[in-house]
């Protein structure tokens, strides 16, 4: 997660920056900016609210302890739900099954964290703010 105003830099010159990082350190690098990291947590938070029996203690709780969606929840298993947010195990299994339902019906799981990968071309005008971020660049 970068600063929005940083985002082209990170990304740099048709994605170099993310690919030299990727291999360097060995990791699949995903840059996505402050903005849009945010909706996708918000997005994550309110999916988790519309499950029937979800209060916004629960939906904190599960915030806090990494479930993020109703996608997170749909993978979680129902004993780390009784141990983590103290529910009783039946519960913990309306939950989830109430989360992968949810996931079925909107077709297209949320991603809380949707971004730009080390495969992926930069969006329009990256590159063009990536070539004035970058000072050995001499335009041409």
């Amino acid at each position: 997660v970068v600063p929005d105003d940083s985002l082209s830099i990170a990304i740099g010159k048709q994605g170099q920056n993310v690919r030299l990082a990727s291999r360097l350190t060995g990791w699949h690098l995903d840059v996505i900016s402050e903005t849009r990291y945010n909706e996708g947590l918000q997005s994550g938070f309110q999916s988790l609210m519309n499950l029937s029996g979800v209060h916004e203690a629960l939906a904190n709780l599960l915030f806090e302890k990494g479930y993020f969606s109703t996608e997170d929840l749909s993978k979680a298993a129902a004993e780390d739900l009784v141990q983590e947010i103290g529910v009783t195990e039946d519960e913990a299994r309306t939950l989830i099954e109430e989360a992968a339902s949810d996931l079925e019906s909107n077709e297209k799981p949320q991603d809380p964290t949707p971004g730009v990968s080390a495969d992926a071309e930069p969006e329009a005008g990256e590159d063009e703010a990536a070539d004035d971020a970058d000072p050995n660049n001499s335009g041409e």
